[in-house]
């Protein structure tokens, strides 16, 4: 969940010239509309680019299936609300509403997907994939639940400085709002670590059975793809953590910089990334010492290391 800056009469400093005033809010909403426009430009790229593999991946197969529908959410929502965020630019409420809900979506896609591949890490274990998954309801229930509550509450007004351009601000940014939004952003870096660990144990084991982890082209993606996503949530969570802790010192200028970094629409273009990946590992793995031939992502399962006088069994989906 992300919150506007306040810049009500409470928290405007004494003594500012209005002039002064008036140029920062408008070099603060330009700044706002540029990297809107970068990450919409980066949404399109990505599209453009790796259509030709979301044809070959995900077009082919039924619509149906769960990654498959978890892929399309997190493809198509983040552009869909990217332009939303252009269009409705002006109209501060209901900019907020698309940014908070746009970011809920992707975050909770991703760890969706995540989920996923774990669990086929550990050829989804009963009482392990029990455990994951009521850690995954939570997560997403406590996370919608308090976007929707902090979007709703928040008081968002605006004010035109010129043609398209808007500052948006709130009267309710209370220290409670602020501890409810670090706590927004703090459940999906948890539950991000507890799936980096539960990989990285696994990957552990398969180390020691095939000796070394550079054949097992899957395992390689999956701790990859895993440790990239990882860093990249920490580095989003602490730069929303810390706009909320040095919201009242830095510069409007600083903060609105900030915000736009730390957009989650980053999140998306990795997430689809991710789906790549693992499916090509799926499609090439017979040439890296991969034992599997997956037909659908939820059911990969993993083969034990060949033993003389045994059959070879791999898990199909």
């Amino acid at each position: 969940m992300s919150l506007p800056i306040e810049i009500g009469e409470d928290s405007r400093p004494i003594g500012l010239d209005i002039n002064l005033l008036l140029q920062t809010s408008i070099s603060n909403a330009t700044i706002s509309q540029y990297c809107q426009i970068a990450a919409l430009v980066l949404l399109v790229y990505d599209l453009l680019i790796t259509f030709d593999k979301e044809v070959e991946h995900f077009w082919a197969g039924s619509f149906r299936k769960p990654v498959t529908i978890l892929f399309f959410v997190n493809r198509y929502i983040a552009i869909l609300c990217a332009i939303a965020r252009l269009i409705f630019a002006v109209r501060c409420k209901i900019t907020f509403w698309v940014q908070n809900i746009s970011a809920c979506i992707i975050i909770i896609s991703i760890d969706c997907i995540l989920t996923v591949r774990v669990l086929a890490f550990y050829s989804h274990y009963r009482t392990l994939s029990m455990s994951v998954v009521i850690l995954l309801v939570f997560e997403v229930a406590t996370k919608v639940s308090g976007t929707l509550y902090g979007t709703y509450v928040q008081d968002v007004g605006g004010i035109s400085l010129g043609r398209d351009i808007t500052a948006c601000w709130s009267n309710t940014l209370s220290s409670y709002m602020i501890a409810l939004a670090i706590l927004d952003w703090s459940l999906p870096m948890s539950f991000g670590l507890i799936l980096m660990c539960l990989a990285l144990y696994k990957a552990a084991q398969y180390w020691e059975e095939c000796a070394g982890i550079r054949g097992l082209l899957l395992v390689n993606v999956l701790i990859r793809d895993q440790a990239i996503y990882f860093l990249a949530m920490i580095s989003l969570c602490a730069l929303h953590i810390a706009w909320y802790r040095v919201l009242g010192h830095a510069t409007w200028t600083e903060l609105a910089i900030i915000q736009q970094v730390a957009n989650p629409v980053f999140l998306s273009v990795l997430g689809n990334r991710m789906l790549f990946n693992l499916k090509e590992a799926g499609k090439y793995g017979f040439n890296e010492g991969t034992n599997y031939r997956p037909k659908s992502l939820s059911g990969i399962e993993f083969c034990e290391p060949d033993v003389p006088g045994t059959e070879d069994v791999s898990s199909t989906v």
